[in-house]
């Protein structure tokens, strides 16, 4: 029989009567008085709940409701002052900038980053937009030509003081202003790029539903094309002099930013919900659904947050559910007591002036009545007469446990001194002698089991000297020395994740072909580990094999491909890099398979560029026929950057990755210096950013400096 057995079955025959008795009445006399106290408040304080929540969600319902009204007057201004430039003569020499030149950067010298307008990455990343408070932005639709339409981009590049005016009177609400007119011209303020392949405004609801309507109209929330944030657009049709349609101006507000931060009692906003739902009757399948397109988080200082993807409003009460659903389609203000995520709550909710959208308050039942459950408390006091009786059967039981203890000490005792001592003798080195317990209860088990992790033991120590021995050998397959090329400033670093990794990158000596020429190569096996280093070893070989020999770089890289293509087990795979230099001449030619292109730096204009193309990874396709590219001319001062993805995927402790515009930044500012001052920037960066969160993936980089 197990040890816990014997003493619980002991303990329990010992402790467990006496005090069950005396805890059966103490207990049975409390509940009842709990009862008594808190059948009263519990209702008071349903209701004082009920009523504060109400109360709340119609107070910002009205503060919706007048930022609404003014948000319409703007609406009619900005309609009418495009009406008035269409029907006016064309200006001889407009100012026109088009999306595609905000998102060049750098075109323009007034764009500033704005951290009001974010554009969602494809990694769900809040990325800061460029725009512009000078300019608007102009758009043609799919398949219309700018000569077509000449005069109607003239005749709307006066609408900027329109636009700025307009966006000053709530800029604290104002996300976008736009017009879209029938021919296809689109104008939208603040100047912005980073519009989807094929947008056409003309088959946006907000621009079909002005259109059809003929008047002012508020839209449902929407998905903005640029940013993928959830908007509320109102958006009034504008016409010519002679009454015909002409097109759509509109103006976009966050929901989050045109809905205040809900205030609630300190000791409630740390578990509501609070948020913002739309209710959506699905066309398909019919059913009816409340979307959660935002919502206020405590962590957050109480900032709204908005979901990539918006999920459904659940409860388990799904017929009260779906009276909710009711009251908001019908803008209906109302108090619910329903489930939320398992726990009994409170649900006020109200609309919010004609949006589409509600607010929502849900608070668990238990933090509203934790003062009815403190009565309860109280009820201990009357229980404080058995004390007395309760601290003599419990010095009783005390003086019996440690009887039985003292009695039973000496045999549980032994055989932990002899694993005690077996342990101690492991720590010190000994793996060798065994532990010597013969009980047949866990102390006898866990001995044994010591005994068998000693041969494990032996062999993670064999094991962890062969990583050491893996990680010395692959140290050494990297460049030991930097080669001196005329012209050229070289530097190369590698940083494992773990003893060994997948990283590469060499120098190719090319004398016999030129002098002045410098190969250069980086490469990324997918993963780290012993698995990936066994790979970096077999691709270096097939690559030093080919490298320096004359002809087309892309011959280079088909040679390893066939035999990667072979040996490599599927999902394994290499990009590479591979950069020929000529310091005298200063030409690079080059040739990528599935690599990050090599950054390049020109001081000169501080620009940055790439060198782009490639083709797929090594070792995918064997029959692949991968390509050079070049030449082209470089200049004294230029640097080159080639790195892997572990620099610029390195995560903070807040998850946010480094990025390629860190990355840019510190080539910037560290151009003057040399190749390894730029490469030591380079990986301080990333360790600072990084702080104690972990490294997770091998950092390669080259840098060559053009002198």
């Amino acid at each position: 029989m197990r040890i816990r057995w014997k003493l619980l079955i002991l303990l329990l025959v010992i402790s467990l009567v006496p005090l069950g008795t005396a805890l059966w009445f103490g207990q049975g006399a409390a509940r009842r008085l709990g009862e008594d106290l808190a059948a009263g408040t519990r209702q008071r304080l349903t209701d004082d709940a009920k009523r504060y929540l109400l109360q709340t969600v119609r107070d910002h319902g009205k503060l919706l409701r007048r930022g609404a009204e003014t948000l319409a007057h703007n609406v009619r201004i900005q309609a009418r002052d495009v009406e008035r430039c269409l029907a006016s003569e064309a200006p001889g020499t407009p100012v026109m900038h088009f999306a595609s030149e905000f998102e060049a950067g750098g075109v323009l010298a007034n764009l500033v980053v704005s951290e009001q307008h974010l554009r969602t990455a494809d990694d769900g990343k809040a990325i800061p937009m460029r725009v512009s408070y000078e300019h608007q932005n102009f758009l043609l639709a799919p398949g219309v030509e700018q000569e077509d339409v000449a005069d109607d981009l003239a005749r709307l590049s006066a609408m900027v003081p329109t636009y700025q005016l307009v966006h000053q009177s709530q800029s604290e609400f104002i996300h976008w202003q736009y017009t879209a007119l029938e021919n296809g011209v689109h104008s939208a303020f603040p100047g912005h790029g980073y519009y989807p392949e094929g947008f056409d405004p003309r088959r946006r609801l907000w621009y079909l539903n002005a259109r059809q309507s003929g008047d002012l109209t508020w839209n449902a929330p929407i998905v903005d094309a640029s940013t993928r944030q959830i908007m509320l657009t109102r958006s009034m049709p504008v016409y010519y002099p002679d009454g015909s349609f002409v097109g759509v101006t509109a103006i976009d507000v966050r929901m989050t930013d045109l809905v205040k931060v809900v205030e609630l009692p300190d000791e409630w906003a740390r578990v509501a919900k609070t948020l913002l739902v739309t209710p959506v009757e699905e066309q398909i399948s019919g059913s009816h659904v409340m979307y959660i397109i935002a919502q206020q988080g405590f962590e957050s200082d109480n900032r709204w947050d908005v979901p990539i993807k918006p999920p459904a409003l659940t409860s388990t009460d799904e017929r009260q559910l779906e009276e909710m659903f009711n009251d908001l389609m019908n803008e209906r203000a109302a108090f619910r007591n329903m489930p939320f995520d398992g726990r009994d709550s409170l649900w006020a909710y109200g609309p919010m002036s004609g949006t589409g959208a509600s607010l929502v308050a849900i608070i668990p039942s238990e933090h509203v009545l934790a003062p009815a459950l403190a009565a309860e408390a109280k009820v201990l006091a009357r229980v404080r007469h058995h004390r007395n009786v309760m601290f003599a059967l419990l010095a009783g039981v005390l003086v019996v446990v440690v009887i039985l203890s003292l009695l039973c000490s000496r045999h549980v005792a032994r055989p932990i001194r002899e694993l005690a001592a077996a342990v101690q003798r492991i720590a010190d080195g000994d793996l060798d002698t065994p532990t010597r317990v013969t009980t047949r209860d866990e102390l006898g088990k866990l001995g044994s089991s010591v005994n068998a992790m000693l041969p494990q033991l032996r062999d993670r120590i064999k094991l962890k000297h062969s990583l050491s021995l893996a990680m010395e050998v692959q140290q050494h397959l990297l460049p030991q020395d930097t080669p001196q090329v005329e012209g050229l400033d070289i530097a190369g670093k590698s940083i494992y994740c773990d003893e060994t990794g997948g990283d590469y990158y060499d120098f190719i000596d090319l004398s016999s072909i030129n002098p002045h020429t410098l190969g250069v190569a980086v490469g990324d096996v997918t993963g780290h580990g012993i698995a990936a280093a066994l790979l970096m070893a077999t691709s270096r070989s097939l690559f030093r094999s080919r490298a320096d020999e004359p002809g087309d770089l892309g011959e280079v890289l088909n040679h390893m491909n066939r035999h990667l293509a072979v040996d490599v087990p599927v999902g394994k795979f290499m990009t590479l890099a591979f950069l020929l230099v000529d310091g005298t001449r200063k030409v690079v030619r080059w040739t990528s398979a599935g690599h990050d292109p090599a950054i390049v730096y020109t001081p000169t204009s501080d620009s940055f560029s790439e060198l782009t193309g490639g083709g797929i990874p090594l070792g995918i396709e064997p029959t692949w026929q991968f390509k050079e590219f070049g030449p082209r001319n470089l200049e004294s001062g230029q640097v080159i950057v080639i790195g892997t993805d572990g620099i610029w995927e390195a995560r903070d402790p807040e998850n946010q990755v480094f990025g390629k515009q860190r990355l840019r930044d510190t080539i910037r500012t560290n151009a003057q210096g040399s190749a390894r001052d730029i490469s030591e920037a380079i990986t301080n960066d990333v360790a600072k950013f990084r702080g104690n969160h972990s490294q997770d993936d091998d950092i390669t980089l080259v840098v060559i400096k053009v002198t």
